[in-house]
């Protein structure tokens, strides 16, 4: 739904688990809630989730450099947020 609905949570646990979503809950007391792909959800969706998968594998580096732009990226806005 756009970055700006983008949360990076570095220590959450599970506070309710439904079968379609899961409640997260942060170290802060924050709650988020989240989709859950699970195997026995729609096999199209399933589908999807599984190429999309098998695509992160075949491009493993291209991901791996996303995930850091983003947290860099996400670091700076934090932190500029700070002042």
């Amino acid at each position: 739904q756009g970055m700006q609905y983008a949360h990076l949570i570095g220590k959450a646990g599970i506070a309710q688990d439904e079968k379609s979503w899961a409640i997260l809950k942060d170290e802060h007391g924050n709650m988020y809630t989240t989709n859950v792909i699970e195997p026995d959800i729609d096999p199209e969706v399933k589908a999807v989730f599984d190429r999309w998968r098998a695509q992160k594998d075949v491009e493993r580096e291209k991901f791996e450099r996303i995930d850091r732009q983003l947290v860099e990226e996400y670091t700076r806005m934090a932190e500029a947020g700070d002042e």
